[in-house]
């Protein structure tokens, strides 16, 4: 852990919470007075100013910290320490309200409370340590031609991960059942198939790009890198299956998983779900909440 400490009396107000854990995120916008951030918890996520600046190797990765936050006389919250602390997992820090869509967050993350080998269901919180994934993927449209609207990339992911959850319950042909691993390994591709759009953001591509996205072919390796390096390091076999099935192309030898079928699989659950136009209504606080920290997602 490593602490940072504003400047003294530099926030004459009321202490409002000391060690939450969460995530701070700075916004970066400019022409504002003061600093703007917004800090996650397991529960909530709320507009607050933030002088302390991440350490610089935070550059592309999520800020968690135990903060201690107060209540200034003009009713802003101001966030007076943060102590990094990178043991803290992601995942427990997504609260409900980040996706404007109800019960997609926590449908989310019992489908990977579910995955049972736990090398693999490391590989979805890894990747969420990417700070464009953490707040991105609950905020982007999908894809330029399918679920194109604010949170659409969380809830056609979601539909994606359903059908292979079902398409699993059925044995492969042949009759063989699949195994669990290659059922987390399915989950795993199915939650993380379109992660790239947390960058992308739904917009057009160049037509290789493009190929990719319909082929559920891996966009911007740098969000899963660091993730499937650290796979590769404790589990060569399950890496390679979990690189074949993100990049087709490559012939990774995961000779202990059925890999084109798996493929199959992923690439009919997300035709399915590109074909749907059920459009759920979003979350009421959501909308106001963006609106209370003057954030607009194009």
């Amino acid at each position: 852990m490593s602490r940072l400490d504003p400047p003294r009396n530099a926030h004459p107000g009321k202490p409002v919470a000391l060690d939450a854990p969460g995530v701070l995120m700075p916004l970066g916008l400019e022409g504002r007075d003061r600093d703007d951030a917004i800090f996650y918890t397991a529960d909530h996520s709320v507009p607050v100013t933030c002088t302390l600046r991440p350490a610089a190797d935070l550059a592309d990765r999520i800020w968690r910290a135990h903060v201690h936050l107060c209540d200034e006389p003009n009713g802003l919250l101001t966030v007076v320490s943060a102590h990094r602390d990178d043991s803290l997992d992601p995942l427990s820090l997504i609260p409900p309200s980040a996706c404007r869509l109800p019960g997609a967050v926590a449908e989310f993350l019992g489908l990977v409370a579910s995955i049972q080998t736990p090398l693999l269901r490391n590989v979805i919180r890894d990747t969420f340590e990417a700070s464009d994934v953490f707040e991105n993927f609950w905020l982007v449209p999908a894809a330029p031609d399918h679920h194109r609207w604010k949170g659409g990339l969380a809830y056609h992911t979601l539909e994606v991960a359903r059908a292979i959850i079902n398409a699993f319950d059925h044995p492969c042909d042949g009759g063989v059942a699949w195994s669990v691993a290659e059922r987390d390994l399915g989950l795993v591709t199915a939650l993380l198939h379109d992660v790239a759009e947390c960058v992308d953001g739904g917009q057009p591509s160049e037509p290789a790009i493009e190929a990719r996205r319909h082929d559920c072919g891996l966009r911007h390796p740098e969000l899963v890198k660091p993730a499937l390096g650290k796979l590769f390091r404790s589990d060569r076999e399950l890496g390679n299956a979990l690189l074949e099935l993100w990049c087709p192309t490559l012939e990774a030898k995961a000779d202990a998983f059925r890999v084109r079928a798996m493929r199959e699989l992923l690439l009919a659950s997300h035709q399915v779900s590109e074909a749907s136009t059920i459009r759920p209504l979003p979350n009421p606080y959501a909308v106001m909440f963006d609106r209370m920290a003057g954030i607009t997602h194009h």
